[in-house]
């Protein structure tokens, strides 16, 4: 093989090799965006049940105080 054959064979190798370096980034990224919104969905989900309890904890804490405004 001439030198210049060796060229281009290394070149072409680099790029094959960028290409899947490439390939591997945007499959890596396209995970953690996955992960990312299914970590926001666990999030949101959290603060739903978080803001239902609260509601429930209002609820009984206001019916506690009319009890009370009735019993004095």
């Amino acid at each position: 093989m001439g030198y210049q054959a060796q060229i281009k064979s290394t070149i072409n190798a680099r790029r094959a090799l960028l290409e899947e370096e490439k390939s591997a980034a945007t499959r890596r990224r396209r995970q953690l965006t996955d992960e990312n919104h299914k970590e926001i969905e666990t999030l949101e989900n959290t603060l739903i049940n978080i803001e239902s309890v609260l509601g429930s904890m209002i609820s009984l804490c206001n019916e506690k105080a009319a009890q009370l405004r009735e019993d004095f």
